[in-house]
């Protein structure tokens, strides 16, 4: 069993601006909205280190907006 923690709220801004990092970089190889949409979606939901709120869900998938 892995230890998944909850992310916390002192944490989320820094892991935010790396989900935001990545995707700037898709979006400057040039994948449209769908693809964004599907990565995050892919890299919150393998995330084997920390489990989200529904709040943070939703500001991480704007991300792609």
């Amino acid at each position: 069993m892995s230890n998944v923690k909850l992310m916390t709220k002192k944490r989320f801004p820094s892991y935010k601006n790396y989900v935001q990092n990545k995707v700037k970089q898709k979006q400057a190889e040039g994948k449209d909205w769908k693809y964004l949409q599907a990565f995050e979606q892919k890299f919150i939901a393998h995330d084997t280190k920390y489990a989200f709120t529904g709040k943070q869900v939703k500001e991480l998938l704007e991300l792609a907006n």
